[in-house]
């Protein structure tokens, strides 16, 4: 019994972990800032950078 209560407890904690991004919070205000004012690279890997960021923004804080 001890080990289907443990597993469906650590079922439940992954479920509930919250996303995680590889970037921090300074890293995130600096890139989008620049978007923001039109200053950002226009290269596509540093606009999928920036989309990882919108969206991780969005599913962790609803904004964006």
């Amino acid at each position: 019994m001890a080990d289907r209560s443990s597993s469906k407890t650590a079922e439940k904690n992954e479920d509930e972990a919250p996303p995680v991004i590889e970037y921090s919070a300074l890293n995130i205000y600096k890139d989008l800032l620049l978007e923001q004012q039109g200053k950002a690279p226009s290269d596509n890997e540093s606009i999928a950078k920036r989309e990882r960021m919108k969206k991780f923004l969005r599913e962790t804080m609803n904004t964006d």
